[in-house]
């Protein structure tokens, strides 16, 4: 009665909860570049070449704009506007040409800082009644009024510029880290600031060629992603024996609007060989993102895209966008990944980046009659923690490709404003881009390093070749349940064990295992609760408690772990207690006492001096380590958040100095182990046992993933069979605990209704 009660509230529990989904703080670093070999030049040319070349990297130096990494996902510098000077920071978005700035009055817009019209002294309005716009973007719209006023790029002033005073931003555009936004896009997209920024800057300082590159750094916490303003690192290119391969921009009802590239071919590659793919789009491909254009090079193309860097993932035409994931899926699979299109996203589990197919985009040189390629592998498109990935790809309701940030991290990009142009820096010795000639227009392009290494699914999963939506959908659904259903189970297990246990009186020589089984079972309590929080919050919105609450499971998952120590120490000091006066009614001495109290407080305070300090270290640096992996049903809040070493330090070393602490224990009392299995009056030895029973729920919950784990590994169990076996057992410990706790006597040799209960046994009377 008691456990169809506990399933059917842990049932009712699953139904307030509806799956969701994912800071990583990145630093911004001022560079000055081509200085270094400054004195080497001057020795070596004329006076006047001299301030010539000093001009120019004097001129390189103040064009470079550093940018802040957030996330990888979102990359913004800093302008100012007005007179005095006012900081903000701006997204520089090449698919867009507007300016537009947050005003003062804007308590709901992003970012941090905002612009005061009345404080700058430079600052006009176009009429005399404030002109409104509207502007929407593939993120939300906002909305304000225009006026004119000085901007200035780091040295570079520009005058009387036409942009956007922000006072009104739909929610989802709240999300953007940046106070603003700033369009380098052609003139043909923009709606009030004509011409944009850059045609501007270039129109005012003729010193500056008309060309601009982005570098956007591809790893998390670094920095060096910049702008450069009117020309390019050319020590960047150098570094890395690259040089620019250009295509043409595609005009757009006859006039340039974005960054508009023609792709000859998007292809995928293929199961049987690296060197075949599957065409997505393109020649001999049978489908298209119906719009056809003709490129200068009369290479007629059927797939259209732009490069943008206000685009986080890569776009794909709704219509390509299955059809994109089909092929994806289906190659991962035949390498023992899971996948399916969870509420999240597109996500296959039981892989690594390794084991997604490599995206090759063609298309067709401005220079010379070859075409050109270029390839982002799985890593370069997918994200990955642990077993589980998520592809960074997202349909694009504009019929075109978008090659945003995901493509740009991998190749340095320079737009060319004179000539409509778009150069990727390629290196010479690199097998991921390159030239092909216009005769080849069939499978992958290899460069210089044909052979592909081979791939291993991790842990020697092998799962069908074939991709059944609704069965892989069905399952993850399944999954979630599953895991949701045991995560309660030891919600409420917990809870009804701290409840049995608090205010409870014992006797001052229960004392000690009373309160280790109340701290440990609120623990448990509190380590599955922040799981159902992290989550309840992610459906609010509410990020922040999403960071709260992993800062809260860091708490009690070292608190946690701290406490299963405690117990098996506690269980040795039982264990002499027994063996040296088993059944002797005079153990309660002064000296024994004061041990006691002595041990109980010190367990105690560790215990929460450890969670304590994890748990601050876990709001300083970002992280959550105390979970096995991230690839369960709340990966989506702690995503990014859990970095390998952290779980190393907060889940593995202290999980298996505890295995360790155990062994011990167990080389130690192993001769009174037969002993151990029968039931004793004498309370002293009805700790000792209830204690080794709890160590062995440790064994069970923590050990059995390992073996489970193994088998996997070695190929004798499924993927699947690994997956809800392990997670089972992880989620079970607080029901585990209360099995221990209400199937047996241990809990009369626990509670009291008095201390002075006969033969010195913590009975609970009446029960």
């Amino acid at each position: 009665m008691a456990w169809g009660l506990l399933g059917l509230l842990a049932s009712s529990l699953i139904l307030l909860i509806v799956p969701l989904p994912l800071k990583i703080p990145l630093s911004q670093h001022v560079i000055e570049k081509n200085t270094e070999d400054l004195a080497s030049q001057i020795n070596q040319i004329s006076f006047n070449e001299e301030l010539k070349t000093l001009g120019m990297l004097q001129l390189a130096a103040m064009g470079n704009v550093p940018l802040v990494n957030y996330m990888e996902f979102q990359f913004y510098g800093t302008i100012s506007i007005g007179q005095p000077l006012q900081n903000v920071s701006v997204c520089f978005d090449t698919g867009s040409s507007d300016l537009w700035v947050p005003a003062k009055s804007c308590d709901n817009c992003g970012g941090l800082k905002r612009f005061d019209s009345r404080h700058s002294e430079t600052f006009r309005q176009k009429s005399k009644k404030k002109l409104r716009f509207q502007l929407e973007y593939g993120s939300g719209k906002v909305a304000g009024f225009y006026g004119q006023d000085s901007v200035q790029i780091v040295s570079f002033m520009i005058e009387n510029v036409t942009f956007g005073i922000v006072d009104y931003e739909e929610e989802s555009m709240r999300n953007m880290k940046a106070d603003g936004l700033l369009g380098m896009a052609f003139n043909g997209l923009s709606t009030f600031t004509h011409p944009p920024v850059f045609i501007q800057l270039i129109h005012q300082h003729k010193e500056l060629e008309p060309v601009f590159a982005f570098y956007l750094s591809k790893e998390p916490n670094s920095a060096g992603s910049e702008l450069h303003l009117g020309g390019f690192d050319q020590e960047r290119l150098d570094r890395t024996n690259a040089v620019w391969l250009y295509t043409d921009v595609v005009p757009q009802f006859g006039m340039y609007t974005f960054w508009r590239i023609a792709f000859i071919t998007v292809q995928v590659e293929g199961l049987q060989s690296a060197h075949t793919g599957v065409t997505i789009c393109g020649s001999g491909s049978g489908t298209d993102n119906r719009e056809q254009v003709e490129s200068p090079n009369n290479y007629v193309t059927e797939c259209i895209g732009f490069v943008d860097t206000g685009t986080s993932l890569l776009g794909v035409p709704s219509k390509l966008y299955l059809s994109l994931l089909y092929q994806i899926a289906a190659y991962a699979q035949a390498r023992g990944c899971y996948c399916g299109y969870t509420a999240q996203a597109f996500q296959c589990f039981l892989c690594s980046g390794v084991d997604f197919p490599s995206i090759q985009f063609r298309v067709a040189g401005s220079e010379t009659k070859s075409h050109l390629f270029f390839s982002l592998d799985g890593p370069d498109y997918t994200l990955c923690v642990d077993l589980t990935c998520v592809a960074l790809l997202q349909p694009n309701g504009q019929e075109m490709w978008v090659l945003g940030d995901v493509f740009m991290k991998k190749y340095y990009t320079l737009y060319d404003m004179k000539e409509k142009r778009i150069g990727f820096a390629c290196s010479t010795a690199n097998s991921h881009c390159g030239t092909f000639s216009a005769s080849e227009s069939q499978g992958i392009v290899q460069g210089t390093s044909p052979s592909v290494p081979s791939i291993r699914a991790p842990f020697g999963t092998h799962m069908p070749q074939h991709l059944d939506w609704d069965i892989k959908t069905a399952s993850t659904k399944t999954y979630r349940i599953f895991a949701l259903f045991w995560s309660s189970v030891s919600i409420i297990s917990s809870f009804l064990v701290a409840f049995s246990l608090f205010g409870k009186h014992s006797s001052a020589s229960c004392q000690e295992t009373k309160d280790l089984i109340l701290y440990l079972s609120s623990a448990i309590l509190a380590y599955n609760l922040m799981i159902w929080l992290s989550n309840l919050t992610l459906i609010a919105g509410r990020t922040l408690f999403c960071r709260a609450s992993f800062v809260s499971e860091q708490f009690a998952g070292t608190l946690m772990f701290t406490l299963y120590g405690c117990v098996v120490l506690q269980l040795v000091l039982q264990y002499r207690k027994v063996t040296t006066s088993a059944f002797s009614s005079h153990t309660n001495s002064a000296f024994t006492e004061n041990a006691r109290h002595i041990h109980q407080y010190s367990f105690t305070t560790l215990a929460i001096a450890l969670g304590t300090v994890a748990a601050v270290l876990s709001s300083a640096l970002d992280i959550i380590g105390t979970v096995p992996n991230v690839s369960h049903f709340y990966s989506t809040c702690f995503l990014e958040h859990s970095p390998t070493w952290a779980r190393v330090v907060f889940y593995h070393v202290p999980r298996d100095l505890i295995f360790g602490l155990i062994g011990l224990a167990l080389c130690l009392i192993r001769k009174f182990f037969p002993e151990s299995m029968t039931l004793h009056a004498n309370k002293s030895y009805q700790q000792y046992r209830l204690l080794l029973w709890v160590t062995f729920g440790f064994l069970l919950n923590y050990g059995v993933p390992i073996i489970v784990g193994f088998l996997h590994d070695v190929k004798v169990i499924s993927g699947t069979t690994w997956l809800y076996s392990s997670d089972f057992f992880v989620y079970s410990q607080g029901f585990v605990q209360a099995f221990i706790w209400f199937s047996s006597d241990f809990r009369h040799s626990i509670l009291s209704d008095s201390e002075n209960n006969e033969e010195g046994i913590c009975l609970v009377r009446g029960m």
